[in-house]
């Protein structure tokens, strides 16, 4: 998918959760390279287009398990957290918390509901410090968490890694 045509279907995504090109978080975005920004260095999609290249492939992943394991989860979560989950990567941070600085730049701009603040903060999985502390109660009482983050590290591995779509 060329960039123009990514851009223009997660601006459709988002504005189905009521923000549209004019939103500061939207202008963030832009501004901060969204668009354009790899995925990440060396890995998984690295190349111009691969954050937003990735973040759809998420969104399909969740959509699929939601439906699958009957999460609840609504269109509106799906989109936050799959579409923002790694503007980490966007803002420069020594910090190995993504998740976490994620959720702190969000706030910035958006009311993230329980679920999208738990499933941003936490797509790291056991690579997050403190989802290794807080893993049995947070799976035990919210599964969509896992389901997120397995969603995740499978676009990064079974699919990016390998050129799969």
């Amino acid at each position: 998918m060329n960039l123009q045509k990514q851009r223009k279907k997660i601006l459709n995504l988002l504005e189905k959760c009521d923000l549209n090109e004019t939103s500061d978080l939207i202008k963030w975005l832009d501004s901060n390279n969204y668009f354009i920004a790899p995925a990440s260095s060396n890995f998984h999609s690295a190349f111009i287009g691969g954050l937003a290249y990735h973040s759809l492939i998420v969104l399909d992943l969740i959509r699929e398990k939601n439906k699958r394991y009957d999460l609840g989860l609504s269109e509106k979560n799906m989109i936050i957290s799959s579409l923002l989950h790694d503007v980490c990567k966007l803002v420069p941070s020594k910090n190995g918390e993504h998740g976490r600085l994620s959720v702190y730049v969000l706030r910035k701009f958006i009311k993230l509901t329980l679920i999208e603040k738990l499933m941003i903060e936490y797509h790291m999985g056991p690579w997050s410090n403190h989802f290794k502390i807080n893993q049995g109660p947070l799976i035990k009482y919210h599964p969509e968490i896992l389901a997120f983050h397995t969603s995740d590290y499978e676009a990064t591995v079974l699919i990016e890694m390998r050129g799969k779509k």
